[in-house]
């Protein structure tokens, strides 16, 4: 019995090119990796919060980084949810905030993450507004919550307020 091998032909020139694309690719990708900075801080993780019982829920999402070099990257992104049927006006029920972070500071278990607001879904006139979150994470097994303040920095786009949130918010 013959031993069976496998036979290829010529490759084609689909596939030649495909190769030549990704290994180009691959060498103009390789100088830009090695050049990023290092991750030194960062504030990762998605929380619930409720400050007054039944009033509202809002959700935020915060992915923020900070590199060797002092280069700061990251989006938030804060949803209010839900508002109690009492609820007054504003109503800003749904509203999705996006905000681009702009500095990030971190001692210890605590971040200051500066911003701006990049969208508002109800209104665009916050574009532009300057915002602070203060993320204390108390570590996932304790038995304090993580804390986040919101701080309005003259833009009145975001309210005021330090409160627990539900979930979990790493800080390094």
């Amino acid at each position: 019995m013959e031993p069976r091998t496998a036979r290829h032909g010529p490759l084609s020139a689909g596939t030649k090119r495909l190769v030549l694309v990704l290994t180009l690719l691959a060498l103009v990708a390789l100088p830009a990796t090695a050049l990023a900075g290092q991750p030194v801080h960062s504030v990762r993780g998605h929380g619930f919060l409720a400050p007054l019982p039944g009033e509202y829920i809002d959700q935020i999402t915060i992915d923020a980084t900070m590199d060797e070099n002092g280069d700061v990257e990251g989006t938030i992104f804060y949803t209010v949810s839900y508002h109690a049927p009492e609820y007054t006006p504003p109503d800003y029920r749904g509203n999705l905030w996006k905000i681009e972070v702009s500095a990030l500071a971190v001692q210890g278990n605590v971040a200051t993450i500066d911003g701006n607001v990049a969208f508002d879904q109800r209104n665009p006139e916050n574009v532009g507004c300057p915002v602070r979150f203060v993320v204390t994470d108390n570590g996932s097994r304790s038995s304090d919550p993580d804390m986040l303040q919101l701080v309005d920095l003259g833009g009145e786009c975001l309210f005021d307020g330090e409160v627990p949130v539900g979930g979990n918010f790493t800080v390094r």
